[in-house]
Parts: structure tokens; C-alpha cells; sequence
């Protein structure tokens, strides 16, 4: 049963993608080329990326399979990267995993990127996607978490893509261990971020508790936030997340990278157009020029 729903998930994903649904036979190709060949071979490989940015996929690498079949995974959010950020600019990765988003940033977009990925293991990849990249002079890794105070916390470590802070509920099979926590604002002091993106699976709030003065940056000029209901677990609610970022000049909006459009959120929503994360933008003037002034993406074969 567990396969099985797994590979209608796959499915529904390769058929409903932006990119696969102008070449569902390409997008199915790379799919069983990747399932046949990680099988065969058993050891990690160096894949294609966007604009000649490059990762290293292995067996059951669940959060890199999406960019193999499709290009870009959360192709709104990350096409939004590629066409907003320059050289020059600075990118905050919290939650970054094996380092996809880093890699776009600073990689195939040429910023500076600092980022945050609190799990050994797991920053030992993004640290590998990196040095595969040649991106070393451009990216800060940090491994470390990210939360309202410069503390240690416990955190879960056997979670896969969706490891997190702990909870005193949380079994041994989770595998806790114990990560030193940083603020955003401890780094923006010196280097202000344009853009950010905050992925901490329910962690959202004390990270942006942490990041007040961050946030007030005039540089900084969009977040994409995931924001899937995580926050219950620690006791908050989206509302209240969306209401502390706007509180501080940003407003929701949604983009269609190939018109470039961006388009408030509450209108993309009636249309069914919204992303996987939530953006969120001020200044969108400048974000709006930025974006339709943009080299074309080059991905999976499509010029966006």
C-alpha cells in the first residue's frame, strides 16, 4: 500500500507540473531513467541543474528527485529565485537541506548565500553539492538552526526532509540530537539578506521572532515561507505568521514565471495559480522590473 501511494503521489506530481505538462514524455523518461539507473549503479550521481548548476542525487534522495524529473522542483518559488536574484545580492537559506535553493542562488544565479541546515548529516551533502559547484567563494554554510535566541536545542534527525526541532513527544526513532541555535539578526547585522527563504517545518515563528531586525532591512525585498499548518505542532497558526510578516511591510503574492507576472495572492488563489510556499514581497515595483528584466532560465531542455 505504502508503494503504491508513493508512486500515485509521483505521478500526480509529474503530470500536474508546469514543466512536465508541456513534455509529460520527457518528464516520464527522466523519471525511469533515474528509478532504473540509481538501482543499477547504487552510488550518488552528478545531475544537471538549472542555468549549469550541478547536484549529486543518490538512492532515495527524496528531496532532490523532484528537480531530476521536472527541473525545478517548486518551480514557481524557485524559478522566482532565479529570475529576481543578481551577483551582488545576498540570499538567507534557512532550512536549507541538501542545499537545492543554495545551489540555484548562488551556483546558477551567481549571489552570495548564507544558509542554515542544523543536521550533520545532511549539511555534510549540502557542503558536497557546493564543493561540486565550485561555489564555495559564494556560499556561508552554516550548521547550525535558527530560532529567536542564541541557544542549543534538540533536534530530530532520522526525519528525512522533514526533520525539526524536537519535541518532548517525540520517540528514539527520531533520532534527537543536540544543534546549537542561532538568530537571523546575528547575521544580518553585517551582511542584510534580499531575499530569504524559511523552511523549518512548523518552526516559523521563532525564526521570525529572531529575525525583527532582519526584517527591517530595506535591502531585503521578499521571503518564500513554507507554510503547511506545521506550525500546530508548536502551538501557532498560519494567520498569525502571515500577520507578523505583514505587519512589517510584505505583502502575499504569486508568480508566473513564464509571464512574469506577479499577482496578489488572494487573486492567484481564486484562480487555483498559487505555489507550493507562500512569497512574500514589498517594493514589488522594483521586484516587478527586476523579474521581467531577467535572463531566460535554462532547465530540463525549456528557455523561461
Amino acid at each position: 500500500m505504502g508503494i503504491i501511494h508513493s508512486f500515485r503521489t509521483t505521478a500526480r506530481f509529474l503530470n500536474t507540473h508546469p514543466l512536465s505538462r508541456r513534455s509529460r514524455t520527457a518528464a516520464w523518461s527522466r523519471y525511469l531513467r533515474w528509478q532504473i539507473g540509481a538501482r543499477l549503479l547504487g552510488q550518488p550521481v552528478i545531475m544537471p541543474f538549472a542555468n549549469g548548476a550541478r547536484f549529486i542525487a543518490e538512492p532515495g534522495a527524496v528531496g532532490l528527485t523532484g528537480n531530476i524529473y521536472c527541473g525545478l522542483h517548486e518551480f514557481h518559488d524557485m524559478a522566482f529565485l532565479l529570475h529576481f536574484l543578481r551577483s551582488g545580492d545576498v540570499f538567507y537559506d534557512v532550512g536549507a537541506n541538501v542545499g537545492s535553493y543554495t545551489l540555484l542562488a548562488s551556483a546558477a544565479a551567481g549571489a552570495k548565500t548564507i544558509c542554515f541546515e542544523p543536521i550533520p548529516s545532511t549539511f555534510a551533502k549540502l557542503i558536497a553539492n557546493v564543493r561540486v559547484n565550485n561555489a564555495e567563494g559564494l556560499v556561508n554554510a552554516q550548521n547550525i538552526g535558527v530560532g529567536n535566541r542564541d541557544e542549543t536545542k534538540y533536534f530530530t534527525s532520522n526525519l528525512d526532509t522533514v526533520n525539526r526541532v524536537a519535541l518532548d513527544t517525540d520517540s528514539s526513532d527520531a533520532g534527537r540530537l543536540e544543534v546549537k541555535v542561532r538568530t537571523l539578526d546575528s547575521f544580518s547585522a553585517t551582511t542584510p539578506p534580499t531575499l530569504i527563504k524559511i523552511d523549518v517545518e512548523g518552526f516559523e515563528t521563532e525564526v521570525l521572532d529572531g529575525a525583527r531586525q532582519t526584517l527591517s532591512h530595506p535591502e531585503l525585498r521578499g521571503m518564500i515561507v513554507e507554510l503547511n499548518e506545521g506550525g500546530k505542532t508548536f502551538g501557532h497558526d498560519n494567520a498569525d505568521i502571515e500577520a507578523f510578516i505583514r505587519e512589517r511591510g510584505f505583502a502575499p503574492y504569486s508568480y508566473d514565471p513564464f509571464t512574469r507576472k506577479l499577482t496578489p495572492y488572494i487573486e492567484a488563489r481564486a484562480q487555483d495559480a498559487v505555489a507550493d510556499n507562500k512569497l512574500f514581497l514589498r517594493d514589488v515595483n522594483f521586484v516587478s522590473e527586476r523579474v521581467s528584466q531577467a535572463a531566460a532560465i535554462s532547465v530540463v531542455g525549456f528557455h523561461i
